[in-house]
């Protein structure tokens, strides 16, 4: 493999920063390295410690398993650099560039923000992925998709096609969640809101902000992706990272899910107040889910 694919830097790949060995194979993934910070008070035996450009690395134990915690910054692109790179850690040697035979599957649950579409989930909530449909694109560049859902994103196609019948459509893409991972979740956290995410490329347009200055080519947006429902699940919440976690663990062998708390219920016009109380319950739960099955 050239040095130009598989960029290593002192031994540490080329964003990350990281060395084989300082990475467990269960994997919190958040957005703002701010909560890397967070989370990490709830570990003990901290062995890792490392940060470069947004992505900010802590590895420990909770509960007696290894995690590690990281952040990833916004969005899907950043996904694709974080996925690939932490693949990379544990199955591609750095020295030959050859891949291993055997390859290593992790288990990684992105524990982020979100809004929701429904009147019933409030600001404070938490809501387990059940599959997630992206608008970003950023599996249109990678030829496996024999994991994905495409069902479920054709039929998403098609009802946005419906509604907006003189636009042009993007080209979804969908992928479920890990079912271990949903189960778990349930069992541990009560009144657990479990449904589709919609992953938007951007904050403003792509989630139907406008602002006044761009007029917006698909109005009324959300208002339309709230009365979509498949296989009895309706789009809960939206988001900008978790289509490409959930598509990317597919396509690699991962295992992967995304738990998001719920700050804003777009519906209603409400916001969480109590934003660090609820960032505290996120990580703290995050961090029970994934290392309940102590499988990795």
């Amino acid at each position: 493999m050239a040095t130009s694919e598989l960029i290593i830097r002192d031994s540490r790949i080329y964003h990350l920063d990281l060395i084989p060995g300082e990475v467990a194979g269960k994997i919190l993934l958040v957005g703002d390295p701010d909560r890397v910070t967070i989370g990490e008070q709830f570990l003990e035996n901290i062995t890792t410690k490392r940060e470069h450009r947004e992505f900010r690395t802590v590895t420990g134990k909770f509960g007696g398993v290894d995690v590690s915690i990281i952040s990833t910054g916004i969005g899907t692109d950043n996904i694709d650099i974080v996925l690939t790179e932490l693949d990379a850690l544990f199955n591609i040697d750095f020295t030959s560039g050859v891949v291993h035979k055997k390859p290593v599957q992790l288990e990684i649950l992105r524990a982020g923000t979100c809004g929701t579409l429904a009147h019933e989930v409030s600001p404070g909530s938490l809501i387990i992925s059940h599959s997630a449909i992206g608008g970003d694109g950023l599996m249109g560049w990678y030829q496996d998709d024999s994991q994905a859902n495409t069902v479920l994103a054709a039929d998403f196609r098609k009802f946005i096609l419906e509604n907006y019948p003189n636009n042009t459509v993007p080209e979804f893409y969908a992928y479920d969640a890990d079912s271990g991972l949903i189960s778990i979740a349930q069992s541990l956290i009560p009144e657990l809101f479990v449904g589709i995410t919609y992953t938007a490329s951007g904050f403003y347009g792509p989630q139907g902000r406008n602002l006044g200055r761009i007029p917006l080519r698909y109005t009324d947006w959300l208002e339309k992706i709230s009365r979509y429902t498949y296989s009895g699940h309706g789009i809960l919440n939206f988001e900008m990272e978790t289509s490409a976690i959930l598509g990317l663990s597919s396509c690699l062998g991962h295992k992967a899910g995304s738990l998001s708390l719920v700050l804003a219920n777009r519906k209603m016009g409400t916001f969480l107040e109590e934003t660090e109380q609820g960032i505290q319950k996120l990580m703290e739960s995050s961090l029970r889910i994934l290392t309940t099955n102590n499988s990795i």
